[in-house]
């Protein structure tokens, strides 16, 4: 499996790993700045496309959570040091997911035949690609 390089603008670099799920198109982040190779990142957040199959939180935003997860968090188990920093951060995250789309609930953003989509599953990609991007310069002076 191919690890992907630290330097890739993820936001451009969008489509090129494009699989067919919301979660597959995570692989980019979750690999370039971790070096976790993409099959197990496919593997971890496959199951985030389609709302977490129930249309429920947006597999992009769950996608960029586990970014900012794997990157915030120090990986202790029992002291959680670092679990208000990753909370503030996945939440400040999520709310600025939420006021450009409306919404963080799958199934709000595509819509239903009562109701016109919010956003595309390709824009809510797009829009977590941008966030995270964001996050990784902000923080970590990363992409």
């Amino acid at each position: 499996a191919t690890k992907l390089d630290a330097k890739t603008n993820a936001a451009g670099q969008l489509k090129v790993l494009v699989s067919g799920t919301i979660a597959g198109e995570f692989k980019l982040f979750a690999s370039y700045n971790n070096g976790i190779d993409e099959e197990t990142v496919f593997r971890i957040t496959e199951g985030f496309g389609f709302g977490c199959g129930m249309k429920e939180i947006c597999g992009a935003i769950s996608g960029a959570i586990a970014v900012i997860g794997m990157n915030q968090s120090s990986g202790n188990v029992e002291r959680g040091v670092t679990k208000k920093a990753t909370y503030d951060q996945t939440s400040a995250l999520g709310k600025k997911f939420e006021e450009k789309n409306g919404s963080m609930i799958c199934a709000e953003l595509k819509g239903s035949p009562e109701k016109e989509p919010l956003r595309s599953c390709d824009g809510c990609i797009e829009d977590a690609c941008v966030l995270v991007e964001e996050y990784l310069k902000e923080h970590y002076n990363a992409v």
